[in-house]
């Protein structure tokens, strides 16, 4: 739910978003490019590939498998906290590695030291435009995400120079300094004043309550619902005068003392209508405990989950095809400047298709939903259809830049649909599990195809394989419009609904 304020979607909103397009546009840039890093790695360090390889790979499994975590410590301590957290641990790990000369020495600080960096800042840019943007959300989640398709473009000729000139030490000592430029965009990103209310709002829909007449039973439009109290606890008014409240509206003295949670869990206690009542927590359950159990309750909630799995199968076919594709292109004469003109050619659509999909995404007719079944969708079919028209190099661009057009806008609509399923409040989480689905398609993806490949002794079923199980994500895709939870707008109008008629109940 959208915070109402005077800075949703204008004004300070717009610098917020700068600086979530300069997070994406840092990390775009030092990641993406792991690859030339992994070449300068093999030149100057080791040049087992095997070993060297895993620099990368555990760099991107940091930033991904550690995204629930990272949610949490951004729901927990804000935006600015995580931003300039992230940004020194990255300086700090970029400038340890600047004087390592060892593969292990580089998988503890530059993978795995600044990857854990990178994670709270990526983190707080898929999720901080949600705060302040509501009409055009999906336009400034198309901008921020556009900006790491920006830094891999833009990075890609300055590291290959630094790297000519300062060599792989310099170059990393170098990177270490912009990223600290991450803290400076995390001190423009300020908390909204009203996101506590905000929360409140939105977490009402899951606030198991009885109604005062007979805490037995269950509220209903027969009887008056003791609303008042607790909305004004949780909207962060705590004067609220009792004595012009009846008797029986006011809650007991037992439950006004303990401390209340906003779960929905299986042992929540319900009534024989299936109505969810009152569960006071026990006193001497641990807070932390009931800490993650919030969290990761909000987050598993309605279609969540099978967002989650259509994520899943999503990035393992994009992660066999981005492996594949250059050895694939070699098998049928490509030359390596072909193959790269490849991938030159998907990143710049790439790009577009973000920017496009934000676009189309405002357009009631179209909606999030649609936009990621029918995009993956169509990203699964040319897959599939790819080993057709493969043996032309003119072909194999034309499945390029279909492939690229494609790919991007999901990415686009990562915060955007989370938001509708979950919620505002739970962004920061579910944007992390989100990022721990991507990190485990990436890392059985590529393996599966290669065993495919390898059983198979025929090239053409890996990407079959990679093109299925986009269909298969589009098909879960296809679900979700059956579990949404309900948007920002109308959980505040069925939130003034129920205090108008309690309300009208105590007069």
């Amino acid at each position: 739910m959208a915070v109402q304020g005077a800075n949703i979607d204008r004004g300070y909103s717009w610098v917020v978003l700068s600086a979530a397009f300069g997070i994406q546009f840092l990390v775009g840039m030092l990641i993406f490019n792991v690859g030339a890093m992994t070449s300068a790695i093999l030149e100057e360090i080791d040049s087992d590939l095997t070993r060297t390889s895993w620099v990368g790979a555990t760099l991107n499994a940091t930033i991904t498998l550690l995204g629930p975590f990272v949610g949490i410590f951004n729901r927990k301590f804000g935006a600015r906290v995580t931003t300039c957290v992230g940004g020194l641990i990255t300086f700090s790990g970029l400038t340890a590695a600047s004087f390592t000369r060892t593969v292990p020495g580089l998988l503890g600080t530059y993978s795995f030291l600044s990857g854990c960096g990178f994670a709270l800042s990526v983190n707080v840019a898929g999720s901080v435009p949600g705060h302040y943007f509501d009409k055009k959300r999906p336009i400034a989640f198309a901008v921020s995400m556009s900006g790491g398709g920006c830094g891999m473009f833009l990075g890609a000729p300055l590291i290959r120079y630094l790297l000519e000139t300062y060599y792989l030490s310099g170059t990393i000592l170098i990177l270490g300094a912009l990223s600290f430029h991450i803290c400076i965009a995390g001190l423009i990103i300020r908390d909204q004043d009203s996101k506590s209310a905000e929360t409140a709002n939105e977490s009402f829909e899951e606030l198991p309550i009885r109604c005062t007449k007979d805490p037995t039973k269950p509220c209903g439009s027969d009887s008056s619902v003791a609303l008042e109290s607790e909305s004004k606890r949780l909207m962060g008014d705590e004067d609220t005068d009792e004595k012009h409240q009846p008797e029986a509206n006011k809650f007991t003295k037992e439950n006004i003392e303990s401390k209340w949670t906003i779960q929905k869990s299986s042992s929540q206690a319900v009534d024989d209508n299936g109505a969810h009542v009152l569960d006071t927590t026990p006193s001497g359950e641990s807070r932390k405990y009931k800490l993650l159990q919030n969290h990761f309750s909000i987050a598993m909630r309605s279609g969540f989950i099978v967002y989650v799995v259509s994520i899943l199968f999503w990035s393992i076919g994009e992660s066999s095809c981005y492996l594949h594709l250059p050895n694939y292109a070699a098998s049928k004469g490509n030359s390596p400047t072909e193959s790269s003109t490849l991938f030159t050619i998907m990143g710049i659509m790439n790009v577009i298709s973000k920017i496009l999909a934000g676009f189309a995404a405002t357009d009631p007719a179209i909606g999030y939903y649609l936009l990621h079944m029918g995009m993956l969708g169509m990203g699964g079919l040319i897959t599939l259809l790819f080993p057709l028209m493969s043996n032309q190099f003119y072909l194999q661009c034309i499945y390029a830049a279909i492939f690229g057009l494609q790919m991007g806008g999901p990415n686009s609509l990562l915060s955007p649909i989370t938001i509708d399923l979950i919620g505002l409040s739970a962004i920061e989480v579910g944007f992390g599990m989100l990022m721990f689905s991507f990190g485990i398609g990436f890392l059985v993806g590529a393996p599966l195809a290669s065993t495919i490949f390898e059983v198979s002794g025929v090239y053409d079923y890996t990407f079959v394989f990679a093109g299925l199980c986009m269909i298969l994500a589009s098909v879960c895709g296809a679900l979700l419009p059956m579990f949404k939870g309900r948007n920002s707008s109308q959980l505040r109008q069925s939130f003034e609904s129920q205090h108008d008629l309690e309300t009208a109940c105590m007069n």
